[in-house]
């Protein structure tokens, strides 16, 4: 939904948010942010109903009070996250269960929105940036975001929901359905002989976008509104991740740990 700039490959500086329209704001995730005090506290810091999405609301905010983001490129910060599945699954669920509050929030006018994603060119470095190409006058709140996994993400739970119902048939058009999508984006973004090479991190990734989708979709619902939002990962910056340098000391360092965790 909102362009995280920590994973974003952009260049040292203040971020630019000329292009920002209501809540599609650049964001640091707090993780791995520093805010003055009397900042955080001139824009009400964060909203309490918000489980999580806090760091989107508190950084929209913190734009829209005319405060600036730099981004510390060489910055390093350690994070723990989760080790199981099922927990990391629950986390995704409500990463996009509350962003249709944070919407709330930051977008006061009804009516369906239709956001896609481009890449933008700066200084010969490319960054992701939304862009609204349709708008539809109506009674309440919509936001739909259009991108590469959310034929594949709505065609899975069409077949789920269809084997729910008892037809087998139907479920099993859904799913053909949904594995021809998801084939065609790892095809064209990733490349079939990688995925062979990283297919369980693939996989789980998938999950996370499925369970992510279904979480906003709850959401929207809860609020009285239509919301579908998909991951806003570039893929094809995902074809670096697997081009791995054994050499590389922080490589050795996590395989050593993983192998002394596992005598």
């Amino acid at each position: 939904m909102i362009i995280n700039i920590s994973c974003n490959f952009l260049k040292e500086g203040y971020v630019q948010t000329e292009n920002s329209e209501g809540i599609y704001y650049p964001f640091f995730p707090t993780a791995s942010m520093a805010i003055k005090r009397e900042d955080f506290d001139s824009v009400g810091g964060f909203d309490p109903r918000l489980f999580t999405g806090e760091d989107i609301d508190l950084c929209i905010k913190l734009q829209k009070a005319n405060k600036t983001l730099w981004y510390e490129r060489d910055s390093v910060v350690y994070h723990q996250h989760r080790a199981k599945l099922k927990e990391l699954l629950k986390q995704f669920y409500y990463y996009g269960y509350y962003h249709p509050l944070v919407y709330e929030n930051h977008e006061k006018s009804n009516g369906i929105k239709f956001f896609n994603l481009k890449k933008i060119n700066v200084e010969g470095e490319e960054f992701l940036e939304f862009s609204r190409f349709l708008f539809l006058p109506f009674f309440f709140k919509g936001m739909i975001f259009l991108n590469y996994w959310i034929p594949t993400v709505i065609f899975f739970l069409l077949s789920l929901f269809s084997y729910y119902l008892g037809n087998i048939l139907l479920g099993h058009l859904f799913l053909f359905g949904s594995l021809f999508f998801y084939y065609l984006v790892m095809y064209r973004w990733v490349g079939l002989d990688k995925l062979k090479l990283r297919a369980e991190m693939i996989y789980v990734q998938t999950l996370m976008d499925i369970v992510y989708f279904w979480g906003g979709f709850v959401g929207g619902l809860k609020r009285g509104m239509l919301y579908m939002e998909a991951s806003a990962r570039d893929l094809s910056k995902l074809k670096m991740d697997f081009d791995i340098d054994e050499t590389d000391e922080s490589i050795i360092e996590v395989r050593e740990f993983l192998s002394s965790k596992k005598k």
